[in-house]
Order: structure tokens, then sequence, then C-alpha cells
């Protein structure tokens, strides 16, 4: 190599370096020797050079320098050769490389390999080196790219998980049992730990169910063709069944074990079955992962009932072994029934039922009316399949109930049954399954004909006088003139005992037969409309069925509440309208009997229909129900008053009866007090005025405690004398006195006392009884310049008049003129004979001094006989001198 590389021979530097200069002109102008450099820029680039490398000594050669140098050549690593085991020359860097072993070298004669191609470095690299020279020689290759070769590692890394590998490798051993048993038996002797189905993408020699060659991998199902496994069948025993086709499954050539010992046989077997994916054969397999895995073929060449039977004669075989717990519906649902008659359900519908072979589902099936909402199965299946079995499958015993549940929700039976003749042939199935049906109320919504084969609703119809002794249709129409009757069409024999039959069934479907049904059907929901004429016997035909009434009051009560009875005024009204009096008549006597309340329920009706009307009344909250004699009482007041509101004079041949009644209750009970303030009394005149009670007096007949009328005061209204009689004197006074009815002095009463037999009586007879009530009058002034003292002959203001223990004295001794009206009149005075009254009295205002004349005259004529007449007259000339300053 040296010949390729620039570089100053040996002689020539020796003498150069005699030179003390030399060392400076040399790292002036000669480059500083690399081996790295030398190679790549040298070497690697001389097609001469390269060329050498070819030839085994030059590579040893080379590659031991490098060693030595440490020369990387990892980056120009395929343009170096090496020399392989074979003894050529490679820089085959992409294919699998290893250093030299015994093992490496033998794969490399493989026939298995195919296109593979795996490299194996030569021995000669190693040969009489020692052995740290061995380490950097391998340090190179290794950077280079060599592996150390063990079989387990080139199983696990290149055989398991090389796909490009694998598939020249199945090139090579497809069709050629040679070399695929080769690579069987190499795999087989490794030693390394092996994840499960690390194989089963190499082909194995198999043949098919004609026993035809074929090389597969796990993609498709190969099966060891061995004896029973278990209570299993066979390979063999499986390969004849018509509907199995040749690509469905394969089993493994038993050429695999062929010339090995039993125990070697059977580590053969679970070693293919564990690696390579190959089953062993079950029925259960064979179900999973033949049937069903090519189901969609299998079960479209079920074309016919004799292909079916075959099927399903392989299920019977094998279904102890199959249908277990690790089966499910969704694993099946797709398989083809056979039914009774032959016929092939291809596909399970949602809301289909498939049942078991039963006779009375066979009859139901067959029906033009019925519809296709559930299908009868072969007898088969109930022979063949365990109970378990058939209901893996979903089928199901018939049951009548469940079926026409279902029949009741189809559209379908709802428009076929509208063909006459389908309605009959419906309601006779009905009639003779009506037994084992538990309700028939899930028909009620399919009609009936009636005898216009109209179809109607069952609960609109009554049964017709066809089908019943009881001949109602007469009285139907009576109450019901648009009244319709089931059809005759339904009856076939007219024997007693099929009669039977259709009244049971009619009564199920609610069809009307008795006037109860004539209640609930027709009467009620027109309650509201039902004409005045009927309505009293509508009410009777409800008492009597008011037990049926009441189990059904919550969802009638609407329709109940709108009954309209009699009243006292012969009018029909609502029990929210009504009074109803439900008092004991035996021990509560009737109040005001001459006043009847319009609007009371008429007793004959009540006392016929009472627990009738007492219920509905109490669905009105019983607003308007009398049940004491205090209420019966309120109610006849207030009928009373709004007559008289109404029109006075349409009460006034009770007004006085009614009053007198009042007054004699109120004693035993107590009227509503808001009632009696609204009572008007007689007025005591010529003309019929009536009055509240406080607008009236009571006059002298009611002995009141101020007796205006019997002294002079005719201005006042007066109650009239009328309402009392011998039996109820002192009853009617204290009811009147009670209801607060004018008999006091008041203070609006004070200008009756201008009238001087009225100012007389109360100054005499009044004034002493109240007082307090008088002293707070005359504080307040209210008889200042009040004309209301009595004189001799007249009444004066109190400041017009002398006071009567003062001055009035001094006026009737002078004699002065018309003394008389200027005093109080004596013989009232003198009434007054409690000296508190006497002393309230002396404070009104009267006059205590004599006026200047009467002084005079006072003076004049009063002669001094005694010796306290002094004491008098200097009194009196005081008065005048006072007077005398004043004018």
């Amino acid at each position: 190599m040296r010949r390729f590389v620039p570089h100053l021979c040996e002689s020539s530097r020796t003498n150069f370096e005699e030179d003390e200069n030399w060392k400076s002109f040399a790292d002036k102008y000669f480059l500083s020797f690399s081996a790295a450099s030398m190679i790549t820029d040298y070497i690697l680039s001389n097609e001469d050079a390269m060329a050498l490398l070819n030839v085994p000594s030059n590579s040893v050669a080379f590659y031991h320098y490098l060693a030595v140098k440490e020369v990387d050549l990892k980056a120009n690593k395929t343009k170096v050769p090496y020399i392989t085991e074979d003894g050529g020359a490679s820089t085959d860097y992409t294919n699998y490389h290893y250093f030299f072993n015994k093992d490496a070298h033998d794969l490399t004669r493989e026939k298995w390999l195919g296109e593979n191609v795996i490299n194996v470095l030569s021995h000669i690299y190693f040969d009489s080196l020692a052995d740290d020279e061995k380490d950097n020689i391998t340090a190179i290759f290794t950077n280079l790219g060599f592996n150390e070769f063990t079989k387990d590692s080139f199983v696990t890394t290149v055989i398991v998980g090389d796909a490009d590998f694998r598939a020249k490798v199945n090139a090579a051993i497809e069709n050629n049992y040679a070399a695929n048993k080769s690579f069987v038996e190499y795999v087989f002797a490794c030693e390394a730990q092996l994840k499960e189905n690390c194989f089963k993408d190499y082909v194995l020699r198999c043949v098919d169910i004609h026993i035809n060659e074929v090389y597969l991998c796990n993609d498709d199902v190969r099966y060891f063709n061995q004896d029973a496994y278990a209570q299993n069948s066979t390979y063999a025993d499986n390969i004849n069944h018509t509907w199995l086709q040749d690509s469905m499954m394969y089993a493994l050539s038993n050429a695999y074990f062929e010339g090995r010992e039993k125990e070697e046989v059977k580590k053969m077997e679970s070693f293919l079955r564990q690696q390579f994916g190959v089953k062993t054969f079950t029925d259960k397999s064979f179900f999973t992962d033949v049937v069903i895995k090519n189901k969609a073929v299998i079960y479209a060449s079920l074309v016919d009932e004799a292909t079916m039977l075959t099927f399903l004669e392989y299920l019977k075989r094998d279904a102890d072994r199959l249908f277990d717990d690790t089966m499910s519906f969704n694993d099946i649902k797709d398989m083809p029934l056979l039914a009774y008659d032959g016929t092939i359900v291809r596909a399970r519908e949602l809301n289909i039922q498939y049942i078991e072979y039963n006779e009375d589902a066979k009859t139901l099936c067959e029906k033009a009316w019925c519809p296709k909402t559930y299908v009868v199965l072969s007898q088969k299946y109930t022979d063949d399949f365990s109970q378990d079995m058939r209901q893996l499958f979903k089928i199901v015993k018939f049951d009548i109930n469940t079926t026409t549940d279902i029949l009741a929700q189809n559209a379908n039976l709802r428009q076929s049954v509208n063909v006459i003749n389908n309605n009959v042939d419906f309601w006779r199935w009905v009639k003779v399954n009506q037994k084992q049906i538990a309700s028939v109320d899930k028909f009620k919504a399919i009609p009936l004909l009636d005898k216009n084969n109209a179809l109607i609703n069952g609960a609109s119809l009554y049964i017709s006088d066809t089908y019943q002794h009881e001949q109602i249709e007469a009285l139907v129409t009576k109450y019901v003139k648009e009244a319709q009757f089931v059809s005759s069409s339904y009856i076939e024999t007219a024997n007693e005992n099929e009669k039977a039959e259709w009244m049971k069934l009619f009564r199920k479907l609610d069809l009307k037969s008795d006037n109860k049904d004539i209640l609930f059907s027709d009467i009620l929901p027109k309650l509201s409309t039902i004409k005045t004429e009927s309505l009293d016997s509508v009410v009777a035909m409800m008492t009597k069925h008011l037990k049926d009434l009441k189990d059904k009051w919550a969802e009638r009560k609407h329709q109940i509440m709108q009954l309209r009875v009699r009243t006292q005024s012969a009018g029909y009204k609502t029990l929210d309208q009504v009074i109803i009096v439900n008092v004991d008549e035996d021990s509560v006597s009737e109040p005001f009997k001459y006043i009847t309340l319009a609007n009371e329920v008429h007793p004959d009706i009540l006392k016929a229909n009472k627990d009738l009307l007492l219920a509905i009344s109490e669905e009105y909250g019983n607003r308007n129900l009398i049940t004491t004699k205090q209420m019966w009482i309120d109610a006849k007041v207030m009928d009373y008053l709004a007559k008289f509101a109404a029109d006075e004079n349409s009460v006034a041949g009770t007004h006085i009866q009614f009053v007198r009644e009042v007054t004699k209750i109120q004693s035993e009970y107590d009227i509503n007090d808001t009632l009696r303030k609204q009572i008007k009394y007689l007025v005591k005149s010529n003309e019929t005025t009536y009055k509240f009670a406080h607008e009236l007096t009571l006059g002298t007949a009611y002995s009141p405690t101020c007796d205006f009328e019997a002294n002079g005061v005719s201005e006042l209204p007066y109650l009239s004398d009328t309402y009392i009689f011998e039996g109820n004197k002192d009853i009617i006074k204290q009811y009147f006195k009670a209801e607060n009815l004018h008999q006091n002095m008041t203070r609006e009463d004070l200008k009756y006392l201008a009238n001087r037999t009225f100012a007389c009586y109360f100054w005499s007879k009044c004034f002493s009884r109240r007082l307090s009530e008088y002293e707070t009058w005359i504080e307040e002034g209210l008889f200042n310049n009040l004309v209301c003292i009595p004189t001799e002959n007249s009444v004066q203001k109190p400041e017009l008049l002398y006071a009567p223990r003062i001055t009035a004295s001094y006026a009737v001794r002078a004699k002065a003129p018309q003394w008389e009206e200027k005093v109080p009149c004596k013989a009232i005075v003198e009434s007054i004979d409690n000296r508190d009254a006497r002393d309230l009295f002396e404070r009104l205002h009267f006059c205590t001094v004599l006026s200047f004349e009467d002084c005079l005259y006072y003076l004049a004529r009063v002669t001094e006989r005694r010796e306290e007449e002094s004491d008098y007259r200097r009194m009196v000339i005081n008065w005048m001198l006072a007077a005398s300053h004043t004018r």
C-alpha cells in the first residue's frame, strides 16, 4: 500500500535529519502523519488500492493495521470489503452479518433460507492473534455492525421478528416439504423461550377435506388429523358435511411425525400447537372456528328442508359439547331456523316470537287475520334440542297470553279485522280461547260489528236480544234513541251454551246489557244535557246503583257532579247551586215554616236519594249543606232578607210573623249579628214604612227608658206596636232593647227639651238616672243657651233664669214683673229630690244676680220684718252697685 501514499523515502529522511534546521523545515513543508487520513485520502479513493483488499492476506493485514491504529471506518464501511468464511470478498452490510462460528456457518447452507443472505466473517482475521489483538480486531468489526451468532437469538430476533425474512422463507418452504420439514426441525430444536404462536405466519404442509396437498399459515384453520379428543368427534368425522367447503378447514400432514417415537410425537404436536397455532380438533372448535367463522356461506347453503335437517342433525350430535355457558345468543343469532311448514327463516326480526311447535299456535298462525308476530318452528327443535338449548336460541313455548299481548298491539291486526269476515272469525277465535286468555281487555280497542255491520267500539254497544234471555233492546232505546246493538253474525249454532259463552265474552269487553250499563255509558256522559222531565228518574237510577257509582267514583265524579235535582221552586239545579237540609226532623223543628228556600232540594227528592246527594255535595265542599237548626235559621233569614231587598211587598204578609219568630228564636239561638242588622222593621205610622233598628225609637208600648212618645215628642220614627201581642210582651221588649233601638236621651235629643211637656218629663223623671253622663254634657256646655228649662208657662234658656238656690227666691219675694217666667218651675225643681241631682242642676248657667230693675222692686216691696232681711237687702244693694258700674 506504500506506493499509493506520497512519502519521503527512509534514506532521504536520514540525510535530512542530520541538518539542525530539519525539524522546523519539516514542520513547515510536510504534513504530520495520520493513519485515518492516509486511508481515507489515498486508499479508499484509489480503485487499484481497493482491489488489493479483495485478496484475503491483504485484507487480513489491512484490518490488523486498522486495529493497531484504531482507525474507525464505520462511515465508509460499504467501500471496504471483508472476507467471508466461504473465501469470497463482500461489502454487504445490509443483510445479516455475524462473526464466525460453526452454527452460523452451518446456517448459511440451509435450503429453507431461500433468498435470505447470511454473511459470516472468515475466521482468518483471528488466526495466530494474542487475546488483546483479538479484542482489537473484534472491536473493529463490531463497529462495522458484525454480531456474535447464537441460534436462540437468531430465532427470536430474525425468524420471529423479521417479516421480510419470513416472506422469503415461506417462498422457499412452500411446496417444498424437505425444506419445510428442515425449517420446522431447526426451530423445534431451539431452546429459547418463545411466545405462543410466534411461528403462526409460517406455512406448513396440510391437506384439505378432499386430501389435496396445500401449504398454509395460521390464517386458515389447521387441525391435527388425530384420534378423537375426549368425547369429541374427529377431523375425519366432519369432512363429509354437505354444507362444508374445501377452504373452511385443513388437516396438518402427518409426515411431520413419521419416524418419531411416541414421546417425540407428543413434543412435536405440542410445539406445533403452541408455536404454529395448529389446533386440536374439538367439536366446539369446529363450531366456532369453522361453522361460525364461515356462517355466511354455510347458512346460505341451507336452501331447503333437507339441507336444514342435515344441519340440525349435526347440531343435535354435538349439542352437549357446543351449547354451554360460553355460548351466547349473539353467537348463533344469524343461524337460520326451520319452520313447521318447511320454510326457512333466514333472519331474526324484532318483535317476532320463535315458538316451539304447538297445534294451537299453528292454528292461530294460519288465520287469515293473524299478523306475522311469531313463527312456529319445526317439531325437530322440540324433539332434539334440550330446554337450555332452546332457551339459548330464544325459542319459547307457545303462551297464548304473551302472544295475544303482542297481537293486540299490532297495527296490521287492527287493519285486518276491519274486513267483516276476518272480524267475525277473529272474535269467534277469542270466544273459543277466552278461558286461556287471562284478560280480553287487551282486545277492547278492536271493534265489533253492529246490526248494520258497522265497526263499533265494544264499549259503545249493547248486547242484542239474540244473545240473552233478557230482552233489553226496547228498554235501551227508550232512554237512548241512538243506541247500537252487537251484530248476530258472530253466533254459529244459536244453542244456549254458545250464547252463554258469547255473553261472557261481551261482558268482559264491556258491552252493555242492563240499565246500569245505560247509566254508565249513556246517561252519565250526557248528564248535563238530559231533559228535566227525565231527571227525577235519573237520580233514582243513580241511587239504585250508588254502590257501583262509588266503585268508579274517582274516574266518574266529574260526570256525576253534573247531576241536576228538583228544588222547592220546581227548577233543576246542580248540587253546588242548591241547599240541602240534612237535619234530624224528629228532634229539630223547622224554623220559619212560612219561608220556603227556593234553592232547597225538594224534600221528597232528598229523602229518597239522600246518600247520593250528600256524596255529591261533599265533592263541592258541602258549601250549601245545612246540618243544624242554627244553619237552617240563618239560611231562612238570608232568604227573607233577599226577598225583602228585592220587593218589600213580597214579604208584607209574613213580616210581622217573621219578626215575632225572630224575637222568640233569638232567646234560644244566636241569629248572626250581621243578618239581624239587615232586618228592617215597621214604622208606627199610617203608611207602610220600614226602617233599620238603629233608625227607630221605642214607643210607649215597649216601656222605653226615656219615653219620648208619651211626652210630646212626635218627630221621631217609632217602632210599630203591632209586633206585640199578649203572649210575647216581655220577649219582644227585651229583643228590641237588645237591638239598641233608640230609647235613651242622647245629645241629639237635647233639642226636644224645647217641648215643655218633654222638658218637664226629662228633668223630673230622667235627669236623676244618668248624672255622670249629664255632668259631662254640662261641663261641655251642651245646655248653654239651650231652651231647656221649664218655667211656670214656658221653656227658657238657663242664662235667662235666676238660679233656684241663689236669686230665684229674691225675685219671688220681690214680686218682680213676670217673675214666674224668670225662675225655673218650682214643681220641677222640687221633683229633683236627689241631692246630687239638685246640685248638678244648680250648675247650669243660671243667672246668679238680680237685674237692676228687679233689685229696685225687691227694695221697694220687701219689708224688713226680720233681722236676716238686712243681709238680703245688703246683697241686693251690692248687686245694684255692680249693675250700675256695668251700665
